[in-house]
């Protein structure tokens, strides 16, 4: 591949013209996710119980719009995520062609490791504490760690005084 060097305006062309492709990709994204939006809602207020009895949550509509801006919200991060391997390659896209070949080699391993470390079953191991200790308990932990690390220390029983 020869390097051909551009001027500055050039980039920024370059980059204007991808930018515009994935806005154009998120709406059409976000356009197909409203429509099942409705659906999601509901997948998202009936989680995957393993045992026991189902349980459906309720949405907390506070403001007259909330209602409306949650299905927005969620047809927009759910296009999001549909469209995020067409933004990620026209990200690739504009950032190659200034990378040296030895830089180009250890994406592929990075990209692998990255997802790989992402999808392991470390997240279900973490969550389970998680959700046990702020659903089972009469108050929400002040920081997302505590409710990590309180189910792996030992619980503190009050002994009685001897006074």
């Amino acid at each position: 591949m020869v390097d051909t060097p551009m001027p500055l305006t050039a980039h920024l062309a370059e980059l204007r013209s991808r930018l515009i492709w994935c806005m154009v990709a998120l709406a059409v994204g976000f356009i197909v996710c409203y429509g099942f939006s409705d659906k999601i809602v509901a997948a998202l207020q009936s989680p995957v119980v393993l045992v026991g009895q189902p349980v459906r949550v309720p949405l907390q509509i506070i403001a007259p719009a909330e209602a409306f801006i949650t299905y927005i919200k969620v047809g927009l991060i759910a296009g999001l995520f549909l469209v995020l391997p067409f933004i990620l390659y026209q990200l690739w896209r504009f950032v190659a062609p200034g990378l040296l070949e030895h830089e180009k080699k250890y994406t592929v391993p990075f990209l692998i490791g990255s997802n790989t470390r992402r999808s392991t079953p470390c997240r279900f191991l973490l969550a389970r504490p998680c959700s046990s200790t702020v659903v089972g308990s009469s108050s929400i932990s002040s920081s997302p760690l505590s409710c990590i690390f309180s189910s792996a220390l030992p619980k503190a029983t009050s002994k009685p005084s001897s006074r």
